[in-house]
C-alpha cells in the first residue's frame, strides 16, 4: 500500500472499484467502516469471517455515531442438514432482503457463509412480503389483490 490511511477518514471508492485496506480489527475496524459509509452515502456491504466476528463488528458500528448497522445473519445450517434452519433466522434474513430496495444508507454485515447461499430474486422478495404495523389500518380490498 503505497498511500497513508487514515482510521477515520478512509478513502473513498466508487461503486465497482476494489479497495485494500491495513488489517484493522475490533474498533478501528469499526471506525473505519462507519467513517467509510458516512462518505459512501449509499448501503455498504461488509463481509465477516463467522456469525460471531459479524455480529461483534454490527454492535461496535452501532455504537458509534453514524449510519446503523444490520446483520444478515447465517442460516447456521450445512446444506447437507437434515434440520430446517430457525424460523427467526429465516425472517430477518428476509427483513433485510425486502428492506434493501428501500435502504439509502447504512451497513450491511455479513457471515461469508451467508453470502455463498442462493437467494431469491429481488422481485420475488419485494412481491410476497408484507409490513403490518400496530394501529396501522388495513384496506381489504388492496390486501386481498395483492
Amino acid at each position: 500500500m503505497t498511500q497513508s490511511f487514515s482510521v477515520l477518514n478512509p478513502p473513498r471508492a466508487e461503486p465497482g472499484e476494489g479497495q485494500q485496506w491495513p488489517l484493522l480489527e475490533d474498533l478501528a475496524l469499526a471506525l473505519a467502516i462507519n467513517g467509510y459509509a458516512r462518505r459512501r452515502g449509499g448501503p455498504v456491504l461488509v463481509a465477516a469471517s463467522d456469525g460471531y466476528s459479524a455480529r461483534r463488528l454490527r454492535d461496535d458500528i452501532n455504537h458509534l455515531d453514524g449510519p446503523r448497522a444490520d446483520l444478515f445473519p447465517d442460516l447456521e445450517i450445512l446444506p447437507y442438514d437434515l434440520y430446517s434452519p430457525h424460523p427467526d433466522l429465516v425472517s430477518r434474513r428476509l427483513e433485510v432482503l425486502a428492506g434493501l430496495q428501500d435502504r439509502r444508507e447504512g451497513v450491511i454485515i455479513a457471515p461469508i457463509n451467508a453470502l455463498m447461499r442462493r437467494l431469491a430474486p429481488t422481485g420475488f422478495i419485494a412481491g410476497r412480503s408484507v409490513d403490518f404495523k400496530v394501529g396501522e389500518e388495513l384496506d381489504l380490498a388492496r390486501f386481498r389483490e395483492r
